[in-house]
C-alpha cells in the first residue's frame, strides 16, 4: 500500500479560512469589549473603584516585574 501525499490547499480554501478566522477574531473583540463595559459599569454603579482594586489584588496575583524594572531605569 502507499502512502497518499497530501495535496497542499488551495488558494480559495486558504482564503475562506482566513475569512473564517476574522470573522471568529471579531466576535472574540466584540465579546472581550461588552465584558469590560459590564465590568466598568458595575464598579460605577458601587461606586467603589478602590475597593474593588483592592479586591482583586488579593485575589489574583499580579506580575509587575515590568513595572519595576522601568521604575528602576
Amino acid at each position: 500500500m502507499a502512502i497518499k501525499k497530501k495535496s497542499k490547499p488551495t488558494l480559495k480554501e486558504l482564503m475562506s479560512i482566513c475569512g473564517k478566522i476574522m470573522m471568529h477574531q471579531d466576535a472574540l473583540r466584540s465579546e472581550i469589549t461588552n465584558n469590560a463595559r459590564v465590568v466598568d459599569e458595575y464598579i460605577q454603579y458601587k461606586e467603589d473603584k478602590d475597593g474593588f482594586i483592592e479586591y482583586l489584588k488579593t485575589k489574583l496575583e499580579i506580575d509587575d516585574k515590568d513595572k519595576e524594572k522601568a521604575e528602576e531605569e
